[in-house]
């Protein structure tokens, strides 16, 4: 490639190589996305505590759900403490998004220390029953990302985004 000169005819650009690069970038993001989904999915509908927390002797549906969520609330109190020590004070945000929710672990923890919480995340299955568990917590409402990104909810809408054992699914 030699940008001082035009391009041959029938040669392309680095500007077209750069711009075919990218699109073939997106659309193997796409196909990981929708891998990741159906993987999601499965687990969710299959032994949806066990895909969260994966301890083995807990595998085949053997998790009891107060046993459960009640490491949620020793999770949330450890990230409020990282962030306090990060932020030099105690922090307190009103609205938190507990990206890869799941069935709401994070979430039931979350909502009886700040005013509104949204679980985020890819699966269904999970969010559907993390809805069911979480009927009774009027702070918490669950969301189903179909999109690669978070550009659906507003800039700043959050005072948090915490996210735990889930970034190490993502495929990119």
């Amino acid at each position: 490639w030699r940008p001082w000169r035009k391009a041959e005819k029938g040669c392309p650009r680095r500007s077209d190589t750069r711009s075919l690069n990218s699109r073939l970038l997106h659309v193997r993001m796409s196909e990981a996305f929708q891998k990741l989904k159906r993987t999601w999915e499965v687990l969710g509908a299959e032994d949806p505590f066990w895909a969260v927390v994966s301890l083995a002797d807990k595998r085949g549906n053997r998790w009891d759900i107060d046993e459960f969520y009640a490491t949620g609330e020793r999770d949330v109190e450890r990230i409020l403490n990282l962030a306090g020590q990060a932020a030099g004070r105690r922090v307190q945000p009103e609205d938190v998004m507990d990206f890869g929710c799941g069935v709401g672990r994070l979430c039931r923890a979350w909502s009886s220390r700040v005013n509104r919480v949204t679980g985020v995340d890819v699966s269904r299955s999970m969010v559907e029953k993390g809805r069911q568990l979480l009927a009774g917590y009027g702070n918490v409402e669950f969301v189903v990302n179909d999109r690669e990104d978070l550009l659906g909810f507003p800039d700043e809408r959050f005072g948090l985004v915490a996210s735990l054992i889930c970034l190490q699914h993502m495929p990119w």
